[in-house]
């Protein structure tokens, strides 16, 4: 009553005409008088809406509610639906309650279907009247459980449900909103459990003072009696606190009442379900009932399909597709069921063949429908997977174990990964170039050179495998043509260097010459110069030693940081340093 009264002073105060301040000019005065027409319009306007509404009120009130016009509710047109007196009285207590758990008139968020909530009318008597509502995400107050299943009868789902209490919940729900068929088939209700007048949780993630382990809390009961009522399928893809489903007070919906009594707190509730479940591990297994597979198989299956549904959202939210853009989390499960189901089935030919196209379908429903209700655009940075190993740490009790396998995880993603970026460097070099070092490798890779060489042997494994031969590249080569005296001509083909990043060599100067023989003199920063001894190549090659030879040096390699280390791991044939003509310079 009292805030009636103050709207109608307000209304009051806004229809009086104010008088024009002194000392504008005439622009000023012509400004203000515009002004002051639009706002006595606004609320000549206002006031009117509100007469409209009160009349509504009283209207409903007296010869209750009547749906003028044709419409489509729940997938079917309604028409003709009359309805006297309000269902919030007849509820008693748990229709009270759904009252005061929604917002305030002008807040409360309705809608003819599920998709597009909105403010509809100022009055909160009206608006209850429509078939979806949201309740107050601010302070929660009850648990809305959808059930994807339809019933013969309003009596089997109450035998259903009165089977499962006191084995797997304490009570039946406070409140029921579903639809009934012309052939008395119930379909796919809302339960509604509240908690107890008083204790509703208080969740504002914005608020330093909210205990947001509270709302966890509340998440994982809500969790539980998902799980607990997985016989008649519970649907653990829709989140805990959004607050949306079925108006169990709507006429245009059927509604009723199962338990007005009995309440419990969440503590107590918690020596009923499971609190520790949690919304990924829900629709991975529910995912593997309804496709009849074993919960490795499937959770394994899940995992790949969910990252290419993720992919695909990103992808079009990014294109802004007109799939993503405009439409509801129901339309964008289908588009994204449409999109994913030729790729499902061509992994589930490469992964595992034994699971069928009907299982592959059912499985990328479940994929579609809970990537459509989780995709969040502001958590696009994060590409993260949950739930990837739960076919592994199923059996595992304790959290040491579960880390261990998780770490062993994470270091084989990651190695997979390194090596794929070492590969595609290594891809990306030798079209610039036939000599590729390790620091332009780790250079091009982003990595850092240890890591190169901790992963030499099995990047030369994979390049050999895709390429059917060796691969050498650090190793300075003669170039294409150069002939030197004395040299035989397969001299360059039976190069083998030597050393702890390649195979043992098989030439027979690479039995006799050591690393003593090659003396360096020169090293400084980035620089890295060699001399070759007189006398080896007197003994390897007489006569091919002249004046210009004895000052033989290797040129300074500026691109290669990793000369020294190499000249030190590794020993090579003599003929390599004869043939390397290029590489010598005279004496000064």
């Amino acid at each position: 009553m009292l805030a009636d009264e103050r709207e109608q002073k307000k209304r009051r105060k806004a229809r009086k005409r104010a008088v024009m301040p002194d000392g504008l000019t005439e622009a000023e005065q012509r400004t203000w008088r515009l002004k002051e027409q639009l706002r006595f319009e606004d609320a000549k306007k206002f006031a009117e809406n509100a007469r409209f509404e009160s009349g509504l009120v009283d209207e409903r009130l007296r010869e209750g509610f009547k749906l003028l016009f044709p419409r489509k509710i729940c997938g079917r047109w309604r028409e003709g639906v009359c309805e006297k007196g309000l269902r919030s009285v007849a509820f008693g207590l748990p229709g009270q309650m759904l009252v005061a758990s929604t917002h305030k008139r002008g807040d409360l968020r309705v809608s003819w279907d599920k998709a597009a909530l909105g403010v509809e009318s100022r009055s909160k008597l009206l608006s209850l009247d429509l078939p979806y509502l949201e309740g107050n995400k601010t302070f929660l107050s009850f648990w809305r459980i959808d059930l994807d299943m339809s019933w013969s009868s309003i009596e089997s789902f109450k035998d259903d449900i009165h089977q499962l209490v006191g084995c797997k919940i304490p009570f039946a729900p406070h409140l029921v909103a579903g639809d009934e068929l012309r052939d008395g088939t119930f379909v796919r209700p809302h339960l509604y459990f509240f908690l107890p007048p008083g204790e509703a949780v208080w969740n504002d993630p914005e608020d330093p003072r909210c205990n947001m382990c509270t709302v966890k809390f509340f998440e994982g009961v809500y969790y539980g009696i998902v799980d607990a009522l997985k016989s008649i399928k519970a649907d653990p893809g829709a989140p805990a606190t959004t607050q949306r489903g079925k108006n169990p007070l709507s006429p245009l919906l059927l509604g009723f009442t199962m338990n007005d009594r009995e309440f419990m707190s969440m503590s107590r509730w918690a020596g009923w379900v499971d609190t520790s479940l949690n919304r990924d591990a829900l629709v991975r297994h529910a995912a593997a009932e309804n496709a009849g597979l074993d919960i490795k198989t499937s959770n394994q299956f899940f995992t790949a399909v969910q990252k290419q549904a993720y992919s695909l959202l990103r992808r079009w939210y990014y294109n802004s597709d007109l799939r993503l853009r405009a439409r509801d989390q129901g339309g964008i499960a289908d588009e994204l069921h449409q999109a994913l189901e030729p790729v499902a089935q061509e992994m589930s030919a490469r992964m595992c063949s034994h699971i069928s196209e009907h299982q592959v379908t059912l499985m990328v429903a479940r994929v579609s429908s809970y990537a459509a209700g989780a995709f969040d655009p502001a958590r696009l940075e994060k590409d993260i997977v949950r739930k990837a190993l739960m076919h592994i740490v199923d059996g595992l009790t304790t959290v040491r174990e579960r880390q261990q396998v998780a770490a062993e995880y994470a270091s084989k993603e990651k190695a997979e990964k390194t090596l794929r970026r070492l590969v595609g460097a290594w891809d990306s070099l030798a079209v610039e170039s036939l000599h590729v070092s390790k620091a332009a490798l780790a250079r091009e890779a982003k990595v850092s050179r240890p890591t190169v060489y901790a992963r030499w042997a099995e990047l030369q494994a994979v390049l050999e495998v895709r390429n059917g031969c060796k691969v050498r590249c650090i190793d300075k080569k003669l170039p294409t043509g150069t002939a030197m005296p004395g040299l035989k001509g397969t001299a360059l083909q039976d190069r083998r260097p030597l050393g702890k990043l390649h195979g043992q060599s098989e030439h027979p100067m690479a039995q006799t010459r050591t690393m003593a023989e090659i003396q360096p003199f020169v090293t400084r920063k980035r620089e890295t110069a060699f001399r070759i001894s007189r006398d080896v190549l007197h003994e390897t090659h007489p006569g091919a030693v002249g004046p210009a030879w004895c000052g033989a040096q290797w040129l300074d390699e500026e691109d290669d940081e990793d000369a020294m280390l190499i000249a030190m791991q590794e020993s090579f044939p003599a003929e390599d340093y004869v043939a390397a003509a290029e590489w010598l310079c005279e004496d000064p």
